[in-house]
């Protein structure tokens, strides 16, 4: 019978297909861009690239409260920038402009998505050149006293665009 022995020659192939079934089940609910302290987690973080001589960068990621009780993000640093503030982008009339925020409410059990049109880091000052493919570190520091340093890839927007997950509510 060709079924059976075809079924016979491939079924050593099982094992294998469970292990490797399980492994991706493991890396889409643990991605490795994912940063986590306590109850807060950090995913998607990017900066784009910005012009050789750029005095001013955005950057960009998802901060998801996975705990019962709001926290609030309240500073954000890096040896990479003099200074980062939190903005958010408001438009009133036909025009938008930035307004800086003292600090992030992050509500239990929700998240809050830094993004290009909306909520944003300014990172002011770049102490170097930063180029796509580079890596910087940032501090984010929370009112409960936890501190979470990421690791921040600097992207060409093109190559965000196709590769940044958004969740939505």
């Amino acid at each position: 019978m060709l079924v059976s022995s075809h079924w016979q020659s491939s079924r050593h192939l099982l094992p294998g297909l469970f292990l490797l079934a399980a492994l991706l089940a493991v890396a889409l609910t643990n991605p490795p861009h994912a940063r986590a302290a306590g109850n807060i987690e950090i995913t998607d973080a990017w900066i784009p690239e910005g012009p050789p001589v750029a005095a001013v960068l955005a950057g960009y990621m998802t901060l998801n409260n996975h705990g019962k009780d709001t926290v609030r993000l309240i500073a954000v640093a890096s040896p990479d920038f003099a200074t980062i503030e939190i903005h958010q982008t408001v438009t009133e009339g036909n025009m938008s402009r930035m307004r800086q925020l003292d600090e992030l409410v992050l509500y239990a059990n929700d998240d809050v998505q830094l993004l290009p049109g909306g909520i944003h880091l300014m990172l002011i000052k770049p102490r170097r050149r930063l180029r796509s493919g580079d890596e910087v570190r940032l501090t984010l520091t929370f009112d409960d006293g936890t501190q979470i340093e990421i690791p921040v890839a600097i992207k060409q927007a093109a190559e965000d665009a196709a590769g940044q997950h958004h969740h939505h509510h």
